[in-house]
């Protein structure tokens, strides 16, 4: 599991009353959280069957995921599979046209071209699997570099 963290250090005799602190570090999580959130929504903003995205909150952590399978599969990538048709008629695709909507380490998403042409129905394929995108990494990596800076603004303007 990929993680962002990040350890406060105040001089003692800067914490009193503490809570002051606590609140303003608490603020700038919850802050960092919808950004995250975001990150992960502009992974998806072009795609039909957009996954939910959701921020859980405990007192010095925040978890944001969602139980979006296909995202997952997006995400993490596939293995090489099969797949197989649960029907006599096979299996229905367009062979040629395809382009994806994501891209390996990039928060975006673009418009991508449905295949439009050579429709085939096998009742087998041999699917290659799908590349991983990295997107929790990736995010991880942004934020991991930002939050240090982002946490000590939020210590510094209660001093």
């Amino acid at each position: 599991m990929t993680g962002i963290r990040a350890e406060v250090i105040v001089p003692k005799e800067f914490m009193r009353p503490p809570t002051r602190f606590v609140k303003a570090v608490e603020t700038a999580l919850d802050g960092v959280a919808m950004d995250v959130k975001i990150d992960f929504q502009v992974t998806t903003q072009t795609w039909h069957n957009r996954p939910v995205f959701f921020i859980r909150r405990r007192p010095g952590e925040m978890f944001i995921g969602t139980t979006g399978l296909i995202y997952k599969f997006v995400s993490g990538g596939t293995r090489p599979h099969l797949i197989t048709a649960h029907t006599p008629r096979g299996l229905a695709f367009y062979a040629t046209g395809f382009s994806p909507k994501t891209r390996k380490r990039v928060i975006a998403s673009y418009p991508g071209r449905s295949a439009d042409r050579d429709l085939r129905r096998p009742m087998v394929v041999h699917h290659p699997g799908n590349e991983a995108r990295e997107y929790p990494e990736v995010i991880a990596e942004k934020y991991n570099k930002m939050l240090p800076s982002i946490l000590q603004r939020a210590i510094d303007s209660q001093i």
